[in-house]
């Protein structure tokens, strides 16, 4: 036997590959947030996303102290037209979200285009309380 032949017997049965498999959402609340996720345009909220990009800038703090004065100011300043329409896109977000795990939530907030960050779920609706209340 030459030394090559040797070689090719001591080697071991190459090994069977596995067949990938297609990658599918798993079951459960991962996939279907996933689902939502992907399914949020922000563009579907367009009120919503002039008052965010409006109010809540990289400078909002600056100009009112807090996210809730940023959102009451809006209320002062826009017109009625303009907070019908904030606000009907206020509670469209809150019904289109309202199962989102938070960090689920706070992607689909941000996305909307404002700088302001809600650290929690609370954070969010305290900063739109004068939103919800003009509707009272």
């Amino acid at each position: 036997m030459t030394t090559r032949s040797r070689r090719a017997a001591k080697k071991k049965p190459a090994m069977r590959t596995r067949q990938a498999r297609p990658r599918t959402a798993p079951s459960g609340s991962r996939g279907q947030t996933a689902t939502r996720r992907s399914a949020f345009t922000p563009e579907a909220y367009s009120a919503l996303q002039q008052l965010v990009t409006g109010y809540l800038h990289q400078d909002f703090a600056l100009d009112y102290e807090t996210p809730a004065r940023a959102v009451a100011a809006f209320f002062r300043e826009a017109s009625s037209e303009e907070r019908r329409m904030a606000l009907i896109d206020w509670r469209r977000f809150q019904a289109s979200t309202a199962s989102f795990a938070w960090p689920d939530l706070q992607q689909a907030f941000s996305r909307l285009g404002g700088a302001w960050m809600p650290p929690s779920r609370a954070a969010l609706l305290a900063a739109f309380k004068a939103l919800s209340r003009s509707a009272s």
